[in-house]
């Protein structure tokens, strides 16, 4: 899922086209049509609230972008369940978010 909104990011509408079906394919020979249900209907309800957010943060104006990506590692943080989560921990899902927007970029 933020492969997916990282492309957008990037960017890369091939990409963000792609990743679905990719999705699809990989992981439909390995789970139950209930599993793949549950498993959509996750990365549905995720992928609406990190869109929601983004929306939120980009209309405020300003520098948007590096606050969004501390906000995004605490929702990765939230949604793993990492209780606790130190600020190195945040620190590293950012890092990793803004490296595969840069990386993406680069296609």
């Amino acid at each position: 899922m933020i492969c997916f909104l990282a492309s957008g990011f990037a960017n890369n509408d091939n990409l963000a086209y792609e990743l679905v079906p990719a999705y699809q394919k990989k992981i439909m020979p390995r789970v139950t049509e209930l599993q793949y249900n549950l498993r959509t209907e996750l990365l549905q309800r995720y992928y609406t609230e990190f869109r929601e957010t983004a929306i939120r943060y980009q209309e405020n104006g300003g520098d948007w972008f590096y606050p969004l990506m501390e906000e995004f590692s605490h929702m990765i943080a939230e949604h793993l369940d990492i209780h606790n989560a130190s600020d190195d921990c945040y620190g590293v899902f950012g890092a990793c978010i803004v490296t595969l927007i840069e990386r993406l970029k680069s296609l």
